[in-house]
């Protein structure tokens, strides 16, 4: 009955199929064998490691994007298991069904053959992508690149490597990092000597940058290369903005600058212009922005608060409040203002607030009772003050729940009254310190849950 169905009904039937029960479909018939052949070699994650994963996660894991489709992924999990993959590539034609491959560890010479061979790839995450030279390629994320696809639309680097955006003018989706990796230490890049440009200026969907330092004079440039007025993702991490000073570096001497004195440096400077913070330069362009992801250091005066007020709508919003030099009651002040700010926004879906300190429960209940829309919540509590925020939130329709604290121990009472303690209908999943607890079910055990949770956080 399945094979009199068209090839094209069966593909679907496999895409929605599991790897064991695609293999033994395939074993019914000639017919159902090729389009089950499709679905293994279609996405394949090469990882050699064994991960065991609880059913709710499972799916998660095996599933990545294709060129804006979701699309489940067969996963190679020992090294003997990416021997056979690499001698059954090498020998056969499945390599031309390949259009998404992931490897989590260091390329070898007979694998990099078989990605040469891979003419119809389109998503790329492997380590070392200096020899992909694939037409179709539209997405790619590596740690080192050495040459430019004029098709390519998504592209994240892991790993400090300068770009040639002239090169690129397909790009829709940019993710990179500053972080130089020496012999002696790990040192951040300014932001100028990241990008390159001969006038080309691209518009962007989504933006990332990771590790960087950015100079008020590098704010015109970026600008000037990358046109914002369609960015909908917006994720800077790790950023340190250096302040407008008249006691100031200038731009050609901040990489080679101590950072840590740099910034004791500038904790001792009084004066500063607020206008030309990096932050407030780009906000105005932002006007379609739906997702944040905000950690970025300044160390007289934090614009986070302010970006995230001058925002019309957000989805997702993940931010990082760690002042330097700051009193705790400058800190306390500058938290309340984060969650004033935070409050406007009564469409989110999706919000992380990492404090080191805890936050205080009034603060929840003031700003956040409001957010009806509101499926994950991060936040950084005592456990005392446990009880409270399951009563605070106790209304909103919270799928996943993640609590922070500073708290070294946790009792073993307190994870035996879990389900007691949130009692409202709509929480899945509730991590507290290192364990994930299955609400209904109990403790979920299994290496990467930390971070297939910290996906569903941001994705619920």
């Amino acid at each position: 009955m399945l094979a009199s169905l068209p090839n094209e009904l069966v593909l679907e039937i496999c895409d929605g199929l599991s790897q064991a029960d695609c293999f033994h479909l395939m074993l019914c018939s000639r017919s159902l064998y090729k389009c089950g052949l499709r679905r293994l070699y279609r996405s394949i994650i090469v990882d050699s490691s064994d991960i065991c994963l609880e059913q709710c996660f499972e799916d998660y894991y095996g599933t990545r994007d294709l060129c804006g489709s979701k699309v489940r992924s067969t996963r190679v999990r020992t090294s003997y298991g990416t021997k056979q993959l690499v001698r059954t590539l090498s020998e056969t034609e499945h390599c031309l069904l390949v259009e998404r491959i992931e490897i989590k560890q260091e390329v070898e010479l007979p694998m990099a053959r078989c990605l040469f061979k891979m003419i119809n790839l389109k998503c790329a995450d492997i380590p070392n992508a200096g020899f992909l030279s694939n037409l179709d390629l539209r997405s790619l994320t590596t740690n080192r690149l050495k040459k430019f696809n004029r098709t390519t639309k998504e592209l994240r680097l892991t790993k400090y490597s300068p770009i040639d955006l002239a090169q690129m003018p397909a790009l829709e989706k940019l993710c990179v990092s500053g972080m130089i990796s020496s012999s002696l230490k790990p040192i951040r890049a300014s932001l100028s000597s990241i990008f390159h440009s001969n006038g080309t200026r691209i518009q962007l969907k989504e933006f990332g940058l990771e590790s960087a330092i950015i100079h008020p004079e590098e704010v015109m440039s970026l600008k000037t290369n990358f046109d914002f007025s369609q960015l909908r993702v917006l994720r800077l991490a790790d950023i340190v903005e250096y302040p407008c000073s008249s006691q100031g570096l200038a731009l050609q001497d901040l990489c080679e600058f101590d950072l840590n004195r740099w910034i004791s440096h500038m904790a001792q400077s009084t004066e500063c212009v607020p206008e030309k913070s990096f932050l407030m330069q780009i906000a105005p362009d932002l006007v379609n922005l739906q997702s944040l992801d905000l950690d970025v250091s300044n160390c007289i005066y934090d614009y986070g608060a302010e970006l995230i007020s001058t925002i019309s709508y957000l989805q997702t919003l993940r931010v990082k409040i760690s002042p330097t030099h700051c009193s705790a009651q400058t800190l306390d002040k500058m938290t309340e203002k984060y969650f004033e700010s935070i409050g406007l926004h009564k469409g989110l879906q999706h919000l992380c607030i990492n404090t080191k300190q805890p936050v205080k429960l009034e603060s929840v209940r003031t700003h956040l009772v409001g957010l009806n829309q509101l499926k994950s919540l991060q936040l950084c509590i005592s456990l005392n003050d446990m009880v409270e925020l399951a009563d605070i939130i106790a209304d909103l329709n919270i799928e996943y729940l993640d609590i922070r604290s500073p708290s070294c121990l946790v009792g073993q009472s307190l994870y035996e009254n879990l389900h007691d303690i949130f009692t409202n209908k709509s929480l899945k999943y509730l991590r507290l310190k290192d364990k994930i607890y299955d609400i209904e079910n109990g403790r979920i055990a299994g290496p990467k849950l930390d971070e297939c949770f910290e996906h569903m956080l941001i994705n619920a």
